[in-house]
């Protein structure tokens, strides 16, 4: 009876491991080559590379969600957030967030000047709090993001319910 009872707890402990989830989670290091201190930013990966949205600080809670499925930070409140948006490289650009929009840069040629959405891809560090319920959101874990913490963590997924329904196994036999 021993045996049966520390079978079924391994296989419904093997069984749970792949199903835990984690919310997404980013740094808080605030980027050296942004020439400010202070103030609500957002380090983010984006069509003009990687850069800094840096914003009033009064922004740092309650403004700001994700627009469509991806990581595009969206203005959630009823009106426009300006701000200014810093490459890494060291260009500067005006920034801004619509009402319900999502994040641009200005940009001015010699014969038109326009606003074009930043595509935000990927965030780094952000001190801005998201509202974001990501169970309404189309996210899809990518296992073949060429991320190796990813690998790592499914390589030993695999390795421990290979294990754990090895010795459940062995248990059963004896």
């Amino acid at each position: 009876m021993k045996k049966k009872i520390i079978f079924i707890v391994s296989l419904l402990l093997a069984l749970s491991i792949p199903s835990v989830a984690y919310a997404e989670e980013y740094g808080n290091t605030y980027p050296a080559y942004v020439p400010v201190s202070g103030g609500a930013y957002i380090e983010v990966q984006c069509a003009l590379g990687r850069g800094t949205l840096v914003f009033a600080r009064e922004y740092k809670d309650g403004y700001f969600g994700f627009y469509g499925s991806g990581y595009s930070p969206a203005n959630i409140s009823r009106s426009t957030i300006s701000g200014t948006y810093y490459t890494a490289a060291g260009a500067k650009y005006n920034a801004r967030v619509n009402a319900m929009g999502e994040a641009q840069y200005y940009r001015e040629t010699s014969t038109r000047y326009e606003w074009i959405n930043l595509n935000v891809t990927k965030i780094y560090n952000t001190n801005v709090k998201f509202e974001d319920f990501k169970d309404d959101r189309a996210n899809i874990i990518d296992l073949f993001s060429y991320d190796p913490v990813t690998y790592l963590w499914l390589a030993c997924t695999v390795v421990i319910i290979l294990l754990l329904m090895y010795i459940a196994w062995r248990s059963s036999c004896d």
